[in-house]
């Protein structure tokens, strides 16, 4: 029940902030139902978060329980301790691996990258700018030359160039906040630790 609590906050808190962009208000003041707007134009950015739950969520559903029933019918012997390792592999592995790829795989398909898709975004540049971009990028590659890129690159530290920061490095971005992230997730433990 937890983890469905916790979808459905994700998807208000989500909608809530999809409601009040600029292409909400635009698609209001053409005149367009409550109904169009609300499922043509904010449930599809709306649900992007959810995607990024589910992965890891099936991930553990598939891998997880089959694994941890047999370790818990097997307590304390050496099969338990295999079995424990395997879960956790069998855990970490796939939500890191194949959760990703799956999270990709439903953006291609759904049209949730910018390059790949976004009704208006695609409309906005040239056909020949768009094939540009795409090479730019790697993204007119086959998606498995595409993800195996991108775990090459992410062993290396190497995530690419932003595109929200006016083309600065992803890893260079990542150091300037590793301070303050650090900060917070010290805070938090100790207040965990402490109110627990």
């Amino acid at each position: 029940m937890a983890p469905l609590a916790t979808s459905a906050r994700f998807i208000r808190t989500e909608m809530v902030d999809v409601l009040g962009s600029d292409y909400i208000e635009l698609a209001r003041a053409k005149g367009l139902s409550k109904r169009e707007v609300i499922w043509k134009h904010a449930m599809r950015n709306s649900l992007i978060p959810l995607v990024t739950l589910i992965g890891p969520m099936a991930v553990n559903l598939f891998a997880g329980i089959g694994l941890g029933s047999a370790a818990a019918v097997r307590r304390n012997t050496k099969t338990d301790t295999i079995l424990s390792i395997i879960a956790v592999l069998g855990i970490s592995i796939p939500s890191f691996v194949f959760a990703a790829l799956l999270q990709y795989w439903v953006g291609l398909k759904l049209d949730w990258l910018p390059i790949a898709g976004w009704k208006g975004f695609s409309s906005t540049i040239l056909p020949s700018q768009q094939k540009m971009i795409e090479a730019q990028y790697g993204l007119d590659k086959p998606i498995f030359i595409q993800y195996v890129t991108y775990l090459w690159d992410a062993l290396h530290f190497d995530f690419g160039v932003s595109f929200q920061f006016a083309n600065q490095e992803v890893s260079t971005l990542i150091a300037q906040r590793m301070g303050p992230s650090a900060q917070l997730g010290i805070q938090a433990l100790i207040f965990g630790v402490l109110f627990n």
